[in-house]
């Protein structure tokens, strides 16, 4: 990983009024690193298969949960204070991503 893209990979910081900016922006960093398929849902959190061992499951378990975890951070580390509380509880990457689709898309015509 590119040191640049560890803590804020896109100048944007999303305030509520620049959502359409801000998500086009991220949406093209995540690709690039090949992780927009976790936002969008493509790439669940992995479910253990009745053939494979426990250290296989969990390998694929703590890759899966590496790339979600910097995903988030990514959307805190681009995002205003006000935003960032607003989805503390979420747990992954996807539920994040709709609910700004839902609470931020008609108001970010910038």
């Amino acid at each position: 990983m590119e040191k640049s893209d560890a803590s804020q990979p896109i100048s944007i910081i999303l305030d509520g009024s620049n959502y359409t900016l801000w998500s086009q922006r991220i949406k093209s960093f995540l690709i690039r690193r090949k992780l927009w398929r976790i936002v969008t849902g493509d790439n669940p959190k992995p479910e253990k298969d009745a053939t494979e061992t426990q250290a296989k499951f969990l390998d694929r378990l703590d890759d899966w949960d590496s790339k979600n975890h910097h995903i988030i951070t990514w959307i805190c580390n681009t995002s205003t204070p006000s935003i960032h509380i607003q989805f503390v509880d979420f747990e992954t990457a996807k539920e994040i991503w709709d609910f700004f689709a839902v609470r931020y898309k008609t108001s970010g015509l910038a």
